[in-house]
């Protein structure tokens, strides 16, 4: 009987281990569980705070390269409105010297 009472007692106690061993597991679990959605969360506001980052440098390089084409274009603009002006003063003086050659024609 002895041997009996020993054998459901050491069954006992390793049904009993058991389940603290499964309860450990499902314990562990529970937190890997948690760990993921709080790193897939942390992993989110990451991703949004990326996100914020790259729209603001891409708008500043817009920004930089509209100027760069604005300063381009006044540049090219002031250069033909200087070619322009010394055009019209050829025109002026090649008008001038004809103006003078018709006068001078007309007083002889």
């Amino acid at each position: 009987m002895a041997l009996f009472t020993t054998w459901h007692r050491a069954a006992f106690l390793a049904s009993a281990q058991r389940i603290q061993n499964d309860q450990k597991i499902s314990d562990s679990k529970s937190k890997m569980v948690d760990a993921l959605k709080k790193l897939d969360a942390d992993q989110e506001v990451l991703s949004i705070e990326m996100r914020g980052r790259l729209d603001k440098d891409e708008a500043a390089i817009k920004m930089r390269c509209m100027q760069n084409t604005i300063d381009h274009l006044q540049k090219f603009s002031q250069s033909l409105l200087d070619q322009i002006a010394e055009l019209a003063d050829q025109v002026d003086v090649e008008g001038n010297a004809l103006q003078d050659k018709r006068d001078g024609a007309q007083e002889h």
